[in-house]
């Protein structure tokens, strides 16, 4: 058995100069993207997750693509408010099925080293920028994923608060008449908000990467890869968080950033 995989270990800024009471909400908000993150993988991919310590979460999840793709929607979300989170990543394979991994709390891999060494570089930065780093063992990999998410870092980085609701809504209603109704604001004004924010460029980073790590996938696993099979399930996991998060949207009596955490 080769099973290809991902893992991610995110963290907290700044956690550990919380309150008690402000520790207590970190440690709730995670126990509930634990139960969203199962809910988008549900019957796509498999997923184990483990909290740890109340501000650390492990995830390891089928395909290389995977924890990238789950970092990536739930940094969306976070980014701008108090003490983002930040993501090592790491990718791998193994020859256990995912019975055989069975409770990730006990597993012992490479890849979880690796992806705690990412975390490690990033938060020995002073403000954790860019918020993902990938840990790959060949230097040529690592270079090329890490630009890119840097690039992405940047365009995300430089968008107003208002430019990034925009964009945050567009990616999940697909609708510039709902976001403007999200918003209270004209048709003409969220398009140019969504331009002027760069989404199309960050769109393009974001599926550059994903395929990028798609790619490596096959070539990791030479005559094993099912590159179609990769592509179907990576759209299922795609449309499966856009359908949960339209659902969010869409529920929320309105969008305001104090209830942005709610959407996750």
């Amino acid at each position: 058995m080769d099973t290809r995989f991902s893992a991610f270990i995110m963290d907290i800024s700044g956690s550990r100069e919380l309150s008690k009471a402000n520790r207590l909400k970190i440690k709730q908000t995670l126990e509930a993207l634990e139960e969203t993150i199962h809910d988008w993988t549900h019957g796509v991919i498999p997923c184990k997750t483990d909290l740890r310590m109340g501000d650390e979460l492990l995830v390891v999840a089928e395909h290389y693509h995977a924890a990238y793709i789950l970092a990536y929607h739930i940094y969306s979300i976070w980014r701008g408010i108090a003490h983002p989170p930040y993501f090592g990543i790491a990718v791998g394979n193994t020859e256990e099925t995912w019975g055989e991994i069975g409770d990730i709390r006990l597993w012992t891999h490479p890849v979880i080293a690796q992806a705690r060494e990412a975390s490690e570089i990033l938060k020995s930065r002073r403000r954790h920028k860019p918020e993902m780093y990938l840990y790959h063992s060949v230097d040529d990999v690592s270079y090329e994923l890490n630009y890119l998410l840097e690039v992405q870092h940047t365009l995300m980085s430089q968008q107003s608060q208002q430019q990034r609701w925009a964009s945050l809504l567009y990616t999940y209603l697909r609708s510039q008449q709902e976001v403007s109704e999200s918003l209270d604001i004209s048709v003409p004004a969220v398009s140019g908000l969504i331009s002027r924010g760069n989404y199309d460029v960050t769109e393009k980073t974001y599926d550059m990467i994903v395929r990028r790590l798609e790619k490596l996938e096959c070539s990791d696993s030479g005559d094993k890869c099912n590159f179609e099979a990769q592509q179907l399930q990576r759209t299922r996991l795609v449309d499966n968080i856009q359908t949960h998060r339209r659902r969010k949207i869409q529920g929320a009596e309105e969008f305001v950033v104090e209830t942005l955490l709610d959407l996750l």
